[in-house]
């Protein structure tokens, strides 16, 4: 096949490659046996059927790799990008995911359009998140705000906003989040027809949920959890129906309205621990411990479950640090001093690899999201920032305070903890000398 040339025909063409791409996602019906000498003889729209219609997700990777390689001989550097979309989507490690990606971002940085590098960064972007390397996350969905800036995909862009606000959840900024969220949910509302939009729309509204979660808006949770429940049903979204009951719960119990929280969150727990989601599976403990801490009938269970969690997974969550708080003072009211010391140090751990990951990402996102956003209008936010002396003025003196602040904050907060926790050692250690 030759190399298409043309403006319009490369944006045919790409926007066919991704279709056919698209459409290999569905079908249920055996594929044949061929090998894959005969696969790359094939078409390009003959190895997609067979991809459409493979049942077996080993053959389904055997296409994608003769299609890969198909586009490779012929040097079809559209279809080429396609394949390693493909092959990425058939890995089940994520080092293997991330490799197809960083080739395709590698390949398509020569020729950029407005769909990739930029779908690339996203999928890396996700990736992350889920493996909660929050760091990487936003290195790659800066990136993708970035192409699809300068490339103007208003989709992608919304996106990439997506998984920075979701960041900002993670980490505490829920009001910045919030904001986020509330635009990200208006665009998606308004092209809901648009395909695959329908998943962003309720993404945006359980992280807009989160953010009016711990801002104290809590009849504005019920709300948006009651559109969300009834609209993930509707969807068939199993997992995002019970995130939604476990967040109305976790607002229920801040209305003071305990049994009814708790049997919302007890609704929603199967469903969580089926999907594996150890952040919210860590709320619902969080929560039901409070419930019932409140009418006087808590025990340690939960907050015993949410450690159990977070080291199974070196999770790192706020929820975390707080049940860690409830059950150091706990231990310390039945005068367990070992125990007590336990979760003292697991405190001083979470607190400061909470404060690093927060300078690494604050000050990128303050850099290359917050100050331009606050500076420029949304189609020229880098261009603009780079032009204008006084905006980086703004931003130095932001990103000074910004950091002299987090700096100090980590400061005082690890000199208090150190000191109780020197403290506690030396009864700790006292107790054990007399015995």
């Amino acid at each position: 096949m030759k190399r298409f040339t043309g403006h319009s025909m490369q944006k045919m063409v790409r926007k066919l490659a991704i279709l056919l791409i698209f459409f290999c996602c569905f079908g249920f019906c055996y594929a044949q046996n061929i090998n894959s000498q005969d696969l790359i003889s094939l078409d390009f729209s003959e190895l997609i059927k067979l991809l459409n219609n493979s049942k077996d997700h080993e053959k389904g990777r055997v296409y994608a790799q003769a299609f890969l390689n198909k586009a490779k001989k012929e040097k079809n550097t559209l279809f080429t990008i396609g394949g390693y979309e493909l092959l990425s989507g058939f890995a089940e490690e994520d080092e293997i995911q991330l490799k197809y990606l960083d080739s395709l971002i590698d390949l398509s940085r020569k020729d950029p359009d407005d769909f990739y590098p930029a779908k690339g960064y996203l999928n890396k972007g996700v990736i992350f998140y889920d493996s909660l390397d929050y760091v990487q996350s936003i290195e790659n969905n800066l990136s993708a705000l970035e192409y699809a800036t300068t490339y103007p995909n208003e989709k992608f862009k919304h996106l990439s906003e997506l998984g920075i606000a979701l960041i900002k959840n993670r980490l505490g900024d829920f009001e910045s989040a919030e904001g986020l969220h509330l635009r990200n949910l208006n665009y998606f509302k308004e092209n809901i027809k648009t395909s695959n939009n329908i998943d962003h729309y309720i993404n945006s509204l359980f992280g807009l949920t989160v953010s009016q979660l711990y801002l104290g808006k809590y009849e504005k949770v019920i709300e948006n959890c009651s559109i969300g429940v009834s609209l993930s049903k509707k969807e068939g979204k199993l997992k995002k129906e019970g995130l939604f009951q476990n967040a109305s719960g976790a607002a229920l119990f801040n209305q003071k309205k305990y049994n009814a929280a708790i049997d919302s969150i007890n609704k929603a727990i199967p469903t969580i621990r089926e999907f594996g989601d150890t952040q919210n599976l860590i709320i619902s403990h969080y929560y039901l411990y409070q419930c019932l801490d409140k009418t006087g009938a808590a025990d340690m269970y939960h907050l015993e479950q949410i450690d159990s969690l977070v080291q199974l997974d070196n999770h790192i969550d706020v929820m975390a640090q707080d049940s860690y708080y409830h059950l150091m003072n706990f231990y310390e009211r039945i005068g367990d001093k070992e125990k007590q010391l336990q979760f003292l140090k697991r405190i001083i751990v979470l607190d400061s690899t909470m404060d690093d990951i927060r300078q690494k990402i604050g000050l990128r996102i303050t850099k290359e999201y917050d100050i331009p956003n606050m500076v420029s209008d949304k189609n020229s936010l880098i261009t603009s920032l780079k032009k204008s002396n006084k905006q980086h003025l703004i931003y130095f003196l932001t990103a000074t305070f910004f950091i002299s602040t987090l700096s100090l904050s980590f400061y005082v907060k690890q000199r208090r903890l150190r000191q109780k926790f020197d403290e506690l050692l030396e009864k700790y250690e006292s107790k054990n000398d007399e015995g």
